[in-house]
């Protein structure tokens, strides 16, 4: 099974869209405040090159996170919980989980750098040390949101790494 997501886009095109063409093109949109909230995080960064892919669902499980944002060689793998007031087990378990089954079975993940970020939108930030394990995944991040933007812009300028050309990368499954 290959990875499943409900839209695609360049974050350039994400950032500019109206979510109402977002959601006619999902089958099972995520909330317009969702993709708002996701977009306005995103357009912070210095960079609007790269890729997003909303309402992603693992390989060969049912794990489904926000989104997977490719910026700068880098995939980050999101979860919006915007009414989240504290940062639930549960949720941060699915993430890692979702994390894991992409680095398991989608092929060209086993040589991305992949960071996890669970988002809850009403949580204080957490900061925490960058910790890089042996297949490429770095421990969980965890933020209101606020903060999107600086952690995707510094892990991209800490790993450098090569541009993900999305097309080949979807592909290879």
């Amino acid at each position: 099974m290959s990875l499943q997501y409900g839209f695609r886009s360049s974050l350039l095109d994400f950032i500019n869209s109206e979510v109402s063409a977002i959601t006619e093109e999902m089958l099972q949109p995520l909330s317009s405040t969702t993709i708002t909230a996701l977009q306005s995080y995103l357009s912070k960064l210095p960079h609007l090159a790269g890729d997003v892919l909303l309402d992603v669902t693992a390989p060969t499980t049912t794990n489904q996170i926000t989104a997977l944002v490719f910026y700068r060689g880098i995939v980050f793998a999101i979860d919006l919980q915007l009414d989240d007031v504290q940062y639930h087990q549960q949720t941060s378990d699915q993430i890692e989980s979702f994390t894991r089954d992409l680095k398991a079975k989608h092929k060209a993940a086993l040589s991305t750098l992949l960071v996890p970020i669970y988002l809850a939108g009403r949580a204080e930030p957490q900061g925490c040390d960058i910790a890089i394990s042996a297949d490429l995944t770095t421990q969980l991040f965890r933020d209101s949101g606020e903060y999107l933007a600086d952690i995707i812009e510094h892990m991209a300028n800490q790993y450098k790494a090569d541009k993900i050309f999305i097309n080949d990368w979807l592909l290879e499954a």
